[in-house]
């Protein structure tokens, strides 16, 4: 038991363009799951900061200047693009929530400038019994592009089935990984 208590794994998530790195620590506990935890390093003076996240939010990058985590953000039971302001590591948090799709954010990633999000989320209308019928189908998803201040584009028609960003290049191109469906083998 010591000795998983002892055990933690660490593994960076992203670095932002003045060099601090940004990483998820799990901690082993005597009792309950293990506690997940995430920091912030200081390349330049080999200091670690804790950053004191609500409950919900997964940080997934920096944006351009450094000065926001953006990441996904539990709302409603959906998780939606929010901002955390990374100075506020050691105060209150403070979220800004940029989207409120009507299923929620699968998946997000920022432009190299900063100014544009592009997310992986159903186009979908929330099904009202979703919670008590389980319908087989296959994932529907679309790709909506969402500015810094939170106006959000309509999805996307040419990019079918979208399951993921490869390169988010200039303000206006982006290459898109796709599934292909098939039938029958």
């Amino acid at each position: 038991m010591a000795d998983w208590v002892a055990l933690g794994g660490a593994r960076a998530t992203a670095i932002s363009v003045h060099g601090t790195v940004l990483y998820h620590r799990d901690v082993g506990t005597r009792v309950g799951p293990t506690r997940s935890e995430w920091w912030i390093a200081d390349t330049h003076r080999d200091v670690g900061t804790k950053l004191s996240v609500p409950d919900g939010f997964s940080p997934v990058g920096f944006t351009f200047d450094g000065r926001y985590l953006y990441g996904l953000w539990e709302v409603n039971g959906r998780e939606q693009l929010a901002l955390f302001l990374v100075a506020s590591a050691d105060h209150a948090a403070t979220i800004t929530v940029l989207t409120r799709l009507p299923r929620g954010v699968v998946s997000a990633t920022a432009s190299p400038d900063g100014s544009r999000f592009a997310m992986i989320a159903d186009p979908r209308t929330p099904d009202d019994l979703d919670k008590v019928r389980h319908v087989m189908q296959p994932r529907e998803s679309g790709i909506y592009v969402a500015n810094a201040d939170g106006r959000v584009s309509k999805p996307c028609s040419r990019a079918r089935s979208p399951s993921g960003f490869l390169k988010v290049q200039m303000q206006t191109a982006m290459v898109v990984k796709g599934e292909a469906r098939t039938v029958g083998a």
